[in-house]
């Protein structure tokens, strides 16, 4: 394998303060939260080859992605910019910081898409889509691994069935879950086998695992679409790998929106903060 270099190594931590100084921006000082991710205080020296190189840039850019949308957010809202950093920030967050993460990513999408859309507060699902013949709407949720290591099954249908309780459970309604700290942790043993690349294998166990699971939930649910999300950063930039499962009763809306704004590998535009 290739060494890293100390100019490699100059180049990462120059990366890593530039990052700091983008949540700065914010008036965010990283280092005094609950979110205090180990790539911006890794020690550099660490780095021994370009596999290790190539497992940082990944982290960072979960972080280039977060300031970009709340940067997006505060250009349109400061209102829910303000909720979010609060949100975000808050002590003993239980994990939940992967919810309001994704909610935010989400957020960003739906700002780069041009879509016309609206953040709304329970109890209407997370966000309303304006611009087709009748509204539609997105509820989204991210599944955290259980303490007792629950099957994958039992923790997805959890999620499904507490969600399917709310008034929001309707045709015009897709479920977005985030399944990606589920995933990795059950396909993990699996990703040194064989030659193709990591986001490959994720997607395609993911589609023989995870659909059949959400194919028998959508029976015994309202809504018109649930749709299963794994984050990936292929490039370094966040790619979403879905399995969408439609109700037979799905609104036409739902179905044009669905269609409009999800495909097999939804990617965010590149963005890296300027110095």
């Amino acid at each position: 394998m290739l060494k890293v270099s100390e100019i490699d190594k100059d180049r990462l931590e120059i990366l890593s303060n530039s990052i700091l100084l983008e949540y700065l921006k914010h008036g965010i000082n990283i280092r005094d939260t609950d979110y205090k991710d180990n790539c911006l205080y890794k020690d550099f020296e660490e780095l021994s080859d370009q596999e290790d190189i190539e497992k940082y840039l990944r982290k960072v850019s979960n972080h280039f992605y977060l300031i970009k949308s709340l940067a997006d957010i505060k250009s349109i809202n400061i209102e829910h910019y303000d909720y979010y950093l609060r949100r975000l920030w808050v002590k003993n967050n239980n994990g939940n910081i992967y919810g309001e993460k994704f909610e935010i990513d989400l957020y960003g999408r739906l700002i780069e898409s041009n879509i016309k859309f609206k953040r709304t507060d329970p109890p209407k699902a997370d966000f309303e889509i304006t611009e087709f013949a009748e509204p539609v709407f997105i509820e989204c949720v991210s599944c955290l691994i259980e303490s007792d290591k629950k099957s994958d099954k039992k923790a997805i249908n959890r999620i499904i069935n507490d969600k399917n309780k709310n008034d929001y459970n309707k045709p015009n309604t897709v479920l977005l879950l985030n399944l990606t700290r589920l995933t990795f942790r059950s396909l993990k043993p699996l990703l040194n086998e064989g030659n193709i690349s990591e986001e490959t294998k994720l997607h395609l166990l993911d589609a023989k695992r995870v659909k059949p699971i959400l194919q028998q939930a959508i029976l015994n649910s309202f809504f018109g679409s649930i749709i299963s999300v794994h984050i990936s950063y292929p490039n370094y930039t966040p790619q979403w790998f879905i399995q969408r499962v439609d109700n037979i009763n799905i609104s036409n809306s739902l179905k044009e929106f669905l269609n409009k704004f999800n495909t097999p590998n939804s990617i965010r535009k590149s963005y890296y903060p300027e110095n």
